[in-house]
């Protein structure tokens, strides 16, 4: 575990970086945010994003949040870091300022993705931290109450249509937030991207039985936005080899699937 100081605050985070070329060429940073009540080793434990990192060739950070059942203040939710109103966009502006001084990092290349609340916390910085590439939404909506983003952002995001969490259509979730929460749909925050990034082409596929894929391209400096709508999906990171979870989840591996949407969306001048 690696630490940083933000806001007086002692924060941690999990790193993984490839074994060989490590100093050769400034490599892409993915940085991974777990759910309410997770955890960074957590969250290596759910998605296997460090698997990836020695073929793929990037950087890899699952950061904790904070609070004794460990959160991100997400705009909508989530527990202490909410209730604290903790400044958790800049703990990762800063920890990213700090990789930077000691990583070959490309500035050109660095992505946010996260499950439930840290896929909102994703959202949430598109919208509010400058020179993020892309994010990867799992099983979250954005939230954000004024996101003015200074650019487009490529999006891609993965939710089950059965999900009661983070409900696919928005409302009320199953498990009750104090104050109470209320979620915007899949669909809006989808659609924020889509007008954002002014795309103007949509094709939808069903790429397999279960897994309806829309796609939004020609857009504004290449900032193309896809979503994967698993029918009947749950709350959960999808992974074929996550014998535990629904079937339907089992069908796609968000992992791969985000990392190789990434891989080809570095930031557009």
């Amino acid at each position: 575990m690696q630490y940083i100081e933000v806001n007086g605050l002692v924060r941690s985070y999990l790193l993984f970086a490839p074994e060989s070329d490590q100093a050769k060429q400034p490599m892409p940073l993915v940085i991974a945010l777990h759910g309410a009540g997770g955890s960074a080793k957590l969250n290596e434990e759910l998605t296997h994003l460090s698997r990836l990192v020695e073929t793929r060739k990037f950087i890899l950070v699952h950061p904790n949040g904070t609070g004794p059942h460990k959160t991100w203040n997400a705009g909508n939710c989530c527990g202490h870091a909410f209730h604290r109103d903790i400044d958790d966009v800049a703990f990762i502006r800063e920890l990213i300022d700090s990789l930077k001084t000691k990583y070959a990092i490309d500035p050109d290349r660095i992505f946010i993705t996260g499950t439930s609340n840290g896929a909102k916390m994703a959202y949430r910085l598109a919208c509010r931290l400058p020179g993020i590439a892309a994010i990867g939404s799992v099983a979250g909506s954005m939230d954000e109450a004024d996101c003015e983003p200074q650019s487009p952002v490529p999006v891609i995001a993965i939710h089950g249509t059965a999900d009661d969490f983070v409900p696919f259509k928005g409302g009320i979730p199953r498990r009750k937030e104090l104050p109470p929460r209320v979620d915007n749909s899949v669909e809006a925050s989808i659609d924020f991207w889509v007008r954002h990034n002014q795309c103007t082409q949509h094709s939808r596929h069903l790429q397999k039985k279960g897994i309806i894929r829309d796609g939004y391209t020609s857009c504004n400096r290449k900032a193309d936005v896809v979503l994967y709508s698993i029918v009947g999906g749950m709350h959960v990171w999808p992974d074929p080899n996550h014998m535990g979870i629904d079937a339907p989840s089992r069908k796609i591996s968000a992992s791969e699937t985000i990392i190789d949407f990434f891989l080809s969306h570095p930031r557009q001048p």
